[in-house]
């Protein structure tokens, strides 16, 4: 389904709402000169379990960070994944 047509019929969920009442760690990564998403939307946000108590912004990435600095990416993914291992 297209983002478009999703949110015309409703099916999207409030990720304010989400990242406020979850209560899990949750990891963050933005890509600094993102186009779609804004750094001060994400400055905005209460994330009470975010990890590292910080959005990790990747220098030079846009949108997806996953692809175009997939290193960075992927080093503070095997971080976070660590941690949460080593809670349990």
């Amino acid at each position: 389904m297209y983002i478009g047509a999703s949110i015309q019929a409703g099916a999207y969920s409030d990720e304010v709402k989400i990242v406020d009442e979850i209560d899990k760690p949750l990891l963050i990564v933005h890509g600094e000169q993102d186009q779609l998403v804004k750094n001060q939307y994400i400055d905005k946000l209460r994330i009470p379990r975010l990890w590292g108590r910080q959005v990790h912004i990747v220098s030079g990435a846009g949108h997806a960070p996953q692809w175009e600095a997939c290193e960075v990416f992927n080093r503070l993914l095997s971080q976070f994944a660590s941690e949460l291992a080593s809670i349990r």
